[in-house]
């Protein structure tokens, strides 16, 4: 492993910098701990200009794309709960009616009861996508 280079700050850093180092080497690491001074102190609280700037310019995309994600999962689970609900009505609608209910999709007839939430809403997607394709 290579060196570490530790600033330790505080009223009494060197108890605590042995300390430090003898958990560092017990890792299999050299560690040079030093305490700050006026020129290091300066010199970690430098702000590189480029960096920011590329930090600032990058955090709207990154929180617009964290809510469209956010958004997509809600339709998602809203959908989910609706076809949970359909599957729902059809097993009542089939008890009381004794009737059967299929779904016809691109590898054939499937039956509806049989399919999970999931399933339908991924076979209705691929319907809404064939016709979209094919007007």
């Amino acid at each position: 492993m290579s060196g570490l280079e530790i600033i330790i700050e505080g009223a009494d850093p060197q108890p605590a910098a042995a300390e430090l180092v003898a958990l560092v080497q017990g890792f299999g690491a050299d560690a040079a701990v030093s305490t700050p001074d006026a020129a290091s102190d300066e010199a970690r609280r430098a702000v590189d200009p480029i960096a920011l700037t590329a930090l600032i310019v990058a955090i709207p995309p990154g929180v617009l794309a964290v809510l469209q994600l956010g958004d997509r999962i809600a339709d998602r689970l809203e959908k989910r709960r609706r076809a949970k609900q359909l599957l729902e009505r059809a097993r009542q609608i089939r008890t009381t009616r004794k009737v059967e209910f299929h779904v016809v999709g691109k590898d054939g007839s499937r039956q509806l009861l049989t399919l999970t939430e999931d399933e339908v809403l991924d076979l209705a997607e691929a319907k809404e996508r064939d016709a979209s394709d094919n007007p």
